[in-house]
């Protein structure tokens, strides 16, 4: 991460009052930086006011804030460091050895010369102008940057983070690695609330944002970055050149994939696979949000949304006892979203493998009624297509008997929806067995010396009966 910008203090690189002993910093040595807090100093701590009134000298960042007037008219002696560059300052305090060092704000909080100061190992105490809202319980060091320079994928989110200025742009760069859900404290115009990160909806102030405990196992956080160095300026050529388009095949291909780790019961390989799925997913919306269309923050927000839109019968007070009403509930949802559909047949994808196609076609139509009463229908009308194939083929006619075929294999899948059987599942496992008996016949030919081309049906059929039998 770019830190040019920003500030990493660490507890340990300064002392406060309540912990200056232990720290290695004896009182009075150093420098004490003192925080004039808001624009009025009679909100400013008993202790920060006695410590500059009582202050041989007090050095001031600017005398551009009403607690200048203030100590001057107390006769306090004040030497102001306008127009000075933080290296500049830094020099004069050193030359001043103990010295008090006032500046606006918080000493904390985005003060380069204080930044400065730490970085060449001066001593340093700092004393809080103001109280400042749950600063002092985010422990192990504290990130301080600007809001301009966020980004996102490259935070430190082990770290409690400070962001100044808050602007418009913020929220969407968080989230794109904090939860919507993450708890931020918010301070403005002197306010102070806490709320969750995703209802962060005005620009200003400062945000104290609280470590993201659960990084190593909860977040995508790792995957992100992986995904902007790969397409970033020095990343893989291959992934830089893949767009929406290309990565199509990939999608496609994991999600098989991962239904093959669940068919094989293998939790190691699921988990894998599952992985290879999630990339395709970061990878599209990486890739979106490079155009400027949304990133994955969005695809979250969206997803969690719709669940809960769709459930009303788990989040909201709407009755669903069975499967069938959840679905017309599901239906009807649908509809009240606006998704503007001329058939309850739209929205089925063209890609779908054609079994899984058929499937989702009848199961739509039984929605509104249009289905076999029972079985017995299926069964006879399986009977009247199977007669319809062999008159076709007995006719010679190949587009009519393809067309008939087709009708056959329909019917099959109304057969397997009345049964509760997923047709595309069935045939995928009916594959895996023709598939194992089939590699059992050429190890046991192997053994022979013999190949399977040469033998006889016969032979192949003892074979194929031998590889069942060991099933």
């Amino acid at each position: 991460m770019d830190l040019s910008s920003s500030a990493i203090l660490n507890e340990r690189a300064f002392c406060t009052d309540r912990e200056d002993e232990e720290r290695g910093c004896p009182m009075g040595e150093g420098i004490t930086v003192v925080g004039l807090g808001t624009e009025d100093p009679r909100q400013m701590t008993v202790e920060a006011w006695e410590i500059l009134t009582e202050a041989p000298r007090v050095f001031m960042r600017t005398k551009n804030h009403p607690a200048a007037k203030a100590l001057l008219e107390r006769g306090v002696p004040c030497e102001f460091f306008d127009g000075l560059d933080e290296e500049a300052i830094g020099e004069r305090l050193i030359q001043a050895g103990k010295a008090v060092y006032a500046v606006p704000g918080d000493p904390r909080i985005g003060e380069a010369s204080v930044d400065l100061l730490l970085a060449k190992g001066v001593p340093v105490r700092l004393i809080p102008g103001t109280s400042f809202p749950g600063l002092y319980s985010l422990r192990g060091g504290l990130v301080v940057m600007d809001a301009a320079d966020v980004d996102g994928d490259k935070l430190p989110l082990s770290l409690p983070i400070v962001i100044m200025g808050v602007d418009d742009q913020l929220p969407a760069k968080l989230l794109r690695v904090y939860p919507p859900g993450h708890p931020v404290r918010i301070v403005r115009e002197g306010e102070y609330r806490e709320a969750p990160l995703g209802e962060l909806d005005q620009a200003g102030g400062i945000l104290i944002i609280p470590p993201l405990r659960d990084v190593p196992t909860g977040s995508l956080a790792p995957l992100l970055r992986v995904m902007a160095a790969l397409r970033g300026e020095n990343g893989c050529p291959w992934d830089k050149k893949q767009d929406h388009r290309s990565l199509r095949p990939y999608v496609i291909e994991e999600a098989y994939e991962v239904v093959e780790a669940v068919d094989q019961d293998s939790m190691d390989k699921l988990c894998e696979e599952l992985g290879d799925l999630l990339l395709q997913v970061v990878f599209h919306a990486h890739l979106a949000w490079e155009a400027g269309h949304f990133d994955v923050a969005d695809v979250v927000d969206g997803i969690t949304a719709k669940m809960i839109r769709r459930h009303p019968h788990v989040f909201g007070d709407i009755s669903a006892a069975d499967v069938p009403t959840v679905l017309r509930n599901w239906e009807a949802i649908k509809r009240a979203e606006g998704k503007e559909r001329s058939s309850l047949l739209d929205g089925i994808p063209d890609h779908y493998p054609a079994l899984m196609k058929a499937l989702k076609l009848q199961q739509k139509a039984a929605m509104v009624g249009f289905d076999w009463p029972d079985v017995q229908g299926v069964l006879e009308k399986l009977e009247e297509e199977w007669e319809e194939v062999q008159r076709a083929f007995q006719a010679g006619d190949e587009s009519a008997l393809e067309e008939e075929f087709g009708d056959l294999l329909f019917t099959l899948v109304n057969l397997a929806r009345f049964y509760r059987i997923d047709p595309e599942v069935a045939l995928h496992r009916a594959n895996q067995k023709f598939s194992s008996r089939f590699r059992q016949m050429e190890k046991d030919a192997q053994t022979k010396n013999q190949e399977l081309a040469d033998l006889s049906l016969d032979e192949q059929d003892l074979l194929w009966e031998s590889a069942k039998e060991r099933e």
